[in-house]
């Protein structure tokens, strides 16, 4: 493997670790919305995120917010989710 190959791949093992960010409660960031099963007439604005609760209702999740005040709130067991 010459120098220049072992670099890319430094290079890119960096992005994919940047990539999947993990919060407090151990749910990656933004997960694709059937994985959370979130109905489409519940999913977040473009730009905003919702903490999902997969053990509620739709009806009695919390509203929408700011993702990067949502990002560090997500408790155990559930997901954020971005629209």
């Amino acid at each position: 493997m010459t120098l220049r190959s072992l670099l890319s791949c430094a290079a890119l093992s960096l992005l994919a670790a940047c990539a999947a960010e993990t919060l407090p409660g151990g749910d990656a960031t933004y997960p694709q919305p059937t994985q959370a099963n979130v109905p489409p007439s519940y999913m977040p604005p473009p730009g905003k995120c919702r903490i999902w609760f997969a053990d509620r209702a739709p009806s009695q999740q919390p509203p929408p917010g700011e993702c990067a005040e949502l990002r560090n709130r997500v408790p155990p067991g559930a997901t954020l989710v971005q629209g």
